[in-house]
This record gives C-alpha cells, structure tokens and sequence, in this order.
C-alpha cells in the first residue's frame, strides 16, 4: 500500500463496506485484532447475563420448564460462548474468527427461541423480549461485520416466526411481533453499516498519518544529510578563500586595491556569518544538537564571554561591563550557553546604537538568571513580543539590517534544548533587557567584575 493507493480508495467511497483486494486483506487483519479484543468482555458478560436469567427461571418459571431452559442455557448457550471465548486466544485465521463469533451470536439467538418454544408448549406466557434484547446485543455490543450481524439476525427472525407459527400462536400476533422486531433489525441494520463504515474510514486515516508520518521522517532524513553536506561543502571553499585573503597584505598591494580586498574581506566574513546561522538554525530544527550538560559556574560563563566579545566591543566603542554575579551553581552545556550569550551581546553590539553593555548573573526562585541590558535605542512592546521569530529584523536607530534576524531565533532553540527561557523587557536607561533563566543546583558566593575596553579610532 502507498499513499496514493489509500487516497484514492478514500475518493472513490466503499459504500458497499469493500476495499481494493489488497487493502481489504490487510483491514481484515486489523478488524479482527479489534474483534479478538472485543470478544473478551463481551463473552464475560454474556456469561454473567445467562447467569442472571437461570436465576429468574428457577424464581419465576415451573420446575419442568425452568428445568429445561437451564439445560438450554447451561447445555447450548454457555459452551458456544466458552468456545468462542477460547478461541480468541488462539492463532486462527481472521475470517475463521470472525465466523464462529458470528455462529456464537446465532447460537445465542437460537437459544432463546428455543426456550420461547417451550414456554409455548407448555402454556406459559413469556414474551418475545428476548429476541430483541439479543438482536440489539448483536448489532450494538459484539460489533460483528454489517454482513455477517445482519444476515444471522435475519435467519434469528426467521425462526422465531417460524416457530411461532409451528405451535399455533394466532397469525395477528404472530405478524405484529414480526414487524415490532423486524422494525428493530432494520434499526439495528442501520447503525452496524455506519459503525463499519466509520471503522473502514478511521482505518485509512490511520494508514494515511502513519505513511505521512513515515514520509516525513524519510524527508527529514534527508534534510539532515543534505545539511550536514551543505556545511561541509559550502564552508570549505569560503574557508580556502578567507585564508588566500588573509594573504593579502595591504602593505603589499597598490594603494588602489587595498581597500578593494578590505571590502572583499569583509563581504567573506558577512556571509560566513549569514551562511552559519541558517545552518544552525536547520540543524536545531532538525533535531541535530543535543546538549551536553555540566556543573556551571555563573562568574566563570562570564569571564569567557567578556574575552570572547571585548574586542567586538571595543571596536565599537562599547562599554562592556560584567556583574554583579552573584548565582548558584548550575547544569546546562558549556559551548550552547557560551553561544547564547555571545549572540546577546552581539545583537545589542550591531543592532542597538548602545553606548554601554552590561551582563550579570543573579539568582532568582531556584534557577540563574543572565541579563544581556543595553542603553540603545531600545524596541516597542509589539517588536518585543516577535523578535525571537526567525528572519524577523528590526530596524532603528543605530541598527545595521544586513542580517537574516537568525540570531535571537538560535537563542531561543538553544535556550530550550538546555531546558530554560528567555525573553527581553524594556531596558533601566531607555534600552533592552534581554534575559536568559536556567535550572539551579546549588548556591555559591557573590562576585564582581568589570571589564572595559578601550574605545575603538573612529
């Protein structure tokens, strides 16, 4: 079976209750898993009902009639159900199964005529009740295929009539329970075709998701092998070109070139930076990182963030100051966090117009907290709520636009994956506050630390 196999049984309908040869093999072998399970309490309670009605005859009926229907019920009846019952358990074909279920709903029915019969002969009155509780047993509670319920209902009915008419019972009583009942088999007729048919239709769904599903996995599959390629391909030749350029010296070159080959420089390093963040980005999507937690200090995360982002910052004639830091010990992946951060700290460095930067960690109700706060221009509460969005950019004063809008989103998958949240407010002095929270462990001692780098020659 493929997809458009079951699309198209689904389009063209199966009102007569039948798939295409193969489809309905394999829905027979469903059906009858279901038929297997519904056939256990079912039969229990089939039991415990025979149980109840000997209780009635021998309180109700006359010794020999009561006696009789106890042979009926404990001779006939039970072992058909007991069969049944067993053979639920064992490895036999669908369609055998599926049959001797419905025998045993026959048989079921037989045996009430029976006793009915003999309450006939013996003059005790006793109404034709039973057969219509057991064909609504049939039709409502074993959940027998349409055909099979239908057809042993008919050949139910049948010789009840037939016995009815064989010990005399006048033909207008005869024909108005005939027609009570019949009435109650075309209702139960009706709610057995939509009950099957409702089961065939949720079948295919069900093999529909399950092939999506399962096609989804094999295109994810190979998102991650043309991703895993497309890092390794792509970033090697900008790698070879990054390192001829590097080559270039500017004291080695014409005076008119030289600031070609800076711009050329620059151009690389921009869209290496634009080609790795779409590559993280798909390779968190796609499930590709997983963290690998450690114990963690707050004043140790920062240090190597304040040597990794100095020289960005001094560049740009940013202040950047760390602390307080002042947080307990906690679990998360050194490299994913580093990252977090440093993309904080450089989205307020390109984007912010900000003259200072401060970092800090501080405790807050069982986890660490790390503020990214910068006194830029800061973001209105409607941009707030979206900028974590992939490829969304925001444009201000002092914002550069040439990036994807891929760095919060990063913060955001990798934030997660370490189990934590972030998020940003409105900054003390007019800018932004972005904050990432972490699970603790347990508590050390304050510390505090500031790093400023000289203002960059502008």
């Amino acid at each position: 079976m493929n997809i458009s196999e079951l699309r198209e049984q689904k389009a063209s309908g199966f009102r007569r209750l039948r798939f295409t040869p193969l489809l309905e093999r394999a829905f027979l072998i469903e059906r009858d898993k279901g038929l297997r399970a519904r056939c256990r309490p079912v039969s229990l309670s089939a039991l415990a009902l025979l149980a109840c009605y000997a209780g009635l005859d021998l309180a109700m009926l006359p010794p020999e009639l009561a006696r009789q229907t106890l042979m009926v019920r404990g001779l006939f009846t039970t072992p058909v159900i007991l069969m049944v019952l067993m053979l639920s358990y064992q490895p036999i074909s669908a369609r055998l199964f599926s049959r001797c279920y419905t025998v045993a709903y026959l048989a079921g029915g037989l045996s009430v005529v029976i006793i009915i019969a003999l309450a006939r002969l013996q003059g005790v009155a006793m109404p034709y009740d039973g057969i219509l509780l057991m064909l609504m047993f049939g039709y409502m509670v074993m959940g027998l295929p349409f055909r099979s319920v239908s057809l042993a209902s008919l050949l139910i009915l049948v010789a009840y009539l037939a016995m009815e008419i064989a010990v005399a019972t006048p033909l207008p009583e005869v024909a108005m329970n005939g027609f009570f009942l019949a009435t109650a088999s075309i209702i139960g007729m009706v709610g057995a075709w939509l009950s099957e048919y409702r089961q065939r239709a949720h079948y295919l769904d069900r093999q529909l998701l399950a092939l999506g599903r399962l096609s989804a996995e094999r295109d994810n599959l190979r998102k991650t092998h043309l991703i895993t390629a497309a890092s390794h391909d792509l970033r090697q030749p900008l790698q070879v070109i990054s390192l001829l350029l590097d080559n270039l010296r500017p004291e080695r070159l014409p005076p008119d070139e030289a600031p070609l080959v800076a711009r050329l420089k620059a151009s690389l390093a921009h869209f290496n930076g634009l080609l790795a963040s779409v590559l993280d980005l798909s390779r968190l999507q796609e499930n590709m990182v997983i963290p690998a937690p450690a114990d963690l200090s707050a004043d140790q995360v920062l240090q190597n963030l304040a040597n990794a982002v100095a020289d960005a910052a001094a560049e740009r004639g940013v202040v950047f100051t760390v602390g307080p830091v002042a947080g307990p010990v906690f679990r998360a992946d050194p490299q994913l966090l580093h990252r977090v951060l440093q993309n904080l700290v450089l989205n307020s460095l390109e984007h912010s117009g900000a003259s200072r930067i401060r970092v800090c960690a501080l405790a807050q109700d069982g986890q660490i907290r790390f503020e990214v706060e910068d006194n830029g221009c800061g973001i209105d509460a409607q941009t707030r709520a979206r900028v974590f969005e992939p490829f969304f950019r925001v444009s201000g004063q002092g914002a550069e636009t040439r990036g994807l809008g891929l760095g919060l989103a990063i913060v955001r998958e990798l934030t997660g994956l370490m189990a934590g949240q972030c998020g940003v407010s409105a900054g003390r002095e007019r800018g932004c506050r972005f904050w990432v929270t972490l699970p603790a462990v347990t508590s050390v001692g304050p510390a505090q630390r500031t790093v400023t780098p000289a203002p960059a020659t502008l």
